[in-house]
């Protein structure tokens, strides 16, 4: 894949923002199909990492994608089907799933001050149409702030959503985990015990 152009000035960029990430707390939601939604899978990133996503490049790094309310969850869930245009009923079954998590390294780019750093819009990162540029075998600029998060240590992004205004979306970086921090998945013993 192409490196977009912007990346180096990106990542100087996240680097002068490392100051302004911090802790994050709280329950975020994922809707995973079967394969994906066992307690041994859900949160391995494995699934993404093969697809690529708004916030990360196909093959470069896992990534597990949540969001902070169930309503946005299904909201992106529908958008990824819709956008590659795979009716709704093909899409099922689906599984929502709780997870609680204390990461201690997260950046905001729902911040204006992080935005500002990156000089990069919320309109620019929710209108990138990353799958297109995926496709030309080109990094989408939200991949390549995502890779600098990743390239920096970070564990994760509080992101705006594309697909429900107001939405917001947790990235976390599986192999950026903290020794301190934790995710703790809800109800494991309700989840699907292995893939068919």
């Amino acid at each position: 894949m192409t490196p977009h152009p912007e990346f180096d000035r990106l990542a100087a960029a996240v680097a002068r923002c490392m100051p302004l990430a911090g802790a994050w707390a709280g329950d975020v939601f994922r809707f995973a199909v079967p394969r994906w939604a066992t307690a041994a899978q859900l949160l391995t990133g494995a699934g993404a990492l093969h697809a690529g996503g708004r916030w990360h490049p196909v093959g470069a790094f896992r990534a597990v994608y949540a969001t902070l309310d169930p309503e946005t969850a299904l909201a992106e869930s529908l958008a990824h089907y819709r956008r590659f245009g795979i009716a709704v009923r093909d899409a099922m079954p689906r599984t929502l799933n709780a997870v609680s998590v204390s990461l201690s390294r997260v950046l905001d780019l729902t911040a204006g001050a992080v935005r500002r750093h990156l000089v990069v819009s919320h309109a620019r990162m929710l209108a990138e149409e990353w799958w297109v540029r995926q496709a030309r075998d080109e990094e989408a600029v939200t991949q390549a702030i995502g890779r600098a998060v990743y390239a920096a240590g970070l564990e994760g992004l509080l992101v705006p959503s594309a697909a429900r205004p107001g939405g917001r979306g947790l990235i976390f970086f599986p192999d950026n985990r903290s020794p301190g921090s934790v995710l703790t998945i809800v109800n494991p013993h309700e989840l699907p015990r292995r893939v068919p």
